[in-house]
């Protein structure tokens, strides 16, 4: 049979196509219809060919391939005969073909690059996160919220690096926002270890980054009293309900903060209450004192109509500038100070402990850049003098700048001059000239910071000529006495306390009129 015949009859026999060694055997037996013989020499020759052709380009060699071979098999082969040569023998490469990388190997590189880039991101990040720089932002953010669930982020124990619970650092947070603490306030907190807070490293996150925290050293708390049957609480919680006249009480391991202490009972059968409202912490252990004594003294202040503290109980209120406290029920180791809000604003005088004063002594308990009642009399002092200088000269003092904020271009001062030249120039009858004095400053009033109104009384002579009066020839003073506002502010060029504006709201509180 010819090759199509026994191809066809090969497949259906089979089921399948020959291998090029069937196909081959078949040639050689002429296409008969037997079996190929598997265990001649050329066979086992071609089987090798076929696997070492496969190996190198891998694939199986098609049956042109094959065929080719098995000419050059059938070639009677010539020895070999080494031919001597003065040329030097050329090394020839071996060239190795790169196999191509499968889907499955790309992948395996491409997920491996992204995760080595995310690692990088990540580790980059975390070191700017928790770098010391971001870490004291945050920890600034923190105090600033007020919240103790926010200072668990980063609060801890300065002796056990375990972090505290919400009721424990409550009294800090009432600290932060009773002082209402700026930014540079909170950031001398962190770095004053006296008292008791403070920001460092404590370990690392994810063993690589540092963590910095905000550590707390713990202080215990010591309270005594000298008297009987008193309640004592502290932040609002009874240690007691009825003390002995050597009463004693340690509160151990307490977060630094603002503690408010209270006394509280009856007294010669008089009811009386003792308060000690500080900031503790940055000692071992500090000493509460809520001994009762009775005081009597004067305290005087530039927070007018502000009230006067004993801890953080109101015993009394600023009029005039001052306030008699007769018969106090205090504690010695409380403080005394005066606290005023107005508009929002909470304005506190100077501190000072009950234990430096004496019955009948009169302290002076101001606020820090307010307005005294020395510095508002100056200036209004000097406000008079500018204006008689203009009602003489009807020129502008070079003491305008002292007295008015934005001097001749302050709105109240422009009004003062015209009110002089109308009675220099327009008024029924004109004045020669006209002299102001005699101020007094009756009360100052803080409004906020570096605002403050003044209540002064200033006096206005208008001095008349028989030259202004032809028909009677007369002649003399007249006299007026007004109560007026003064909204001062404070110049920070100037460094003075100076007229902002006169308030509308004004009052004569005499006349009197000597002209004959």
């Amino acid at each position: 049979m010819d090759k199509k015949q026994w191809l066809d009859n090969f497949i259906k026999e089979n089921g399948r196509q020959p291998s090029p060694e069937e196909f081959i055997q078949a040639k050689n037996n002429g296409f008969k219809s037997e079996k190929p013989q598997k265990n001649s020499t050329d066979n086992q020759q071609l089987k090798e060919w076929v696997a070492t052709f496969t190996k190198e380009n891998g694939r199986q060699p098609s049956i042109d391939e094959v065929q080719g071979h098995k000419n050059g098999l059938d070639q009677p082969r010539a020895k070999a005969v080494a031919i001597p040569s003065t040329k030097p023998a050329k090394t020839v490469k071996k060239v190795t073909r790169t196999q191509p990388k499968s889907k499955k190997q790309l992948v395996i590189w491409t997920t491996g690059i992204v995760l080595a880039l995310a690692l990088l991101g990540g580790i980059g990040f975390g070191y700017h996160y928790y770098s010391y720089d971001a870490s004291y932002q945050r920890a600034l953010k923190l105090l600033a919220s007020h919240n103790p669930a926010e200072y668990q982020k980063m609060a801890s124990w300065s002796d056990s690096n375990k972090k505290l619970t919400k009721d424990e650092l409550k009294p800090l947070a009432d600290y932060v926002a009773d002082k209402q603490l700026n930014q540079s306030e909170l950031k001398s907190l962190l770095k004053n270890d006296s008292a008791g807070v403070s920001f460092a490293q404590d370990g690392s996150n994810w063993l690589l980054f540092p963590r910095y925290v905000i550590k707390l050293q713990p202080v215990n708390l010591r309270v005594t009293t000298n008297q009987s049957n008193l309640k004592v609480t502290v932040n609002g919680q009874t240690l007691t309900s009825d003390t002995d006249s050597s009463y004693e009480k340690l509160i151990r391991h307490q977060a630094p903060g603002l503690y408010s202490f209270t006394a509280q009972g009856s007294l010669n059968g008089r009811t009386v209450k003792t308060s000690v409202n500080n900031y503790f912490g940055g000692r071992t252990t500090e000493s509460v004192d809520l001994d009762i004594e009775t005081l009597s003294f004067t305290v005087r202040s530039n927070l007018n109509d502000a009230k006067v503290y004993v801890g953080d109980t109101a015993v009394g209120t600023i009029v005039d500038g001052k306030a008699n406290l007769t018969d106090i029920p205090v504690s010695s180791g409380a403080e005394v100070y005066v606290k005023k809000t107005s508009n929002g604003n909470k304005v506190e005088s100077s501190h000072k402990k009950l234990s430096s004063i004496s019955n009948g002594d009169e302290i002076t308990l101001n606020a820090k850049g307010m307005l005294t009642n020395d510095d508002a009399q100056k200036t209004l002092a000097t406000m008079a003098d500018v204006l008689t200088y203009y009602a003489h000269k009807e020129k502008n003092s070079s003491d305008v700048s002292s007295a008015f904020l934005d001097g001749t271009s302050n709105h109240a001062y422009r009004d003062f001059c015209e009110m002089i030249d109308h009675n220099l120039h327009s008024a029924k009858r004109n004045a020669d000239d006209i002299d102001f004095g005699d101020v007094k400053v009756k009360n100052v009033d803080s409004t906020g910071k570096n605002k403050a109104d003044v209540t002064f009384e200033i006096q206005e002579d208008f001095n008349y000529s028989s030259k202004t009066d032809s028909d009677k020839q007369s002649s003399g003073r007249l006299r007026q006495r007004y109560l007026l506002i003064a909204h001062m502010a404070y110049d920070s060029d100037s460094k003075k306390w100076l007229v902002e504006s006169i308030d509308s709201n004004q009052k004569k509180l005499s006349e009197s009129d000597d002209v004959r």
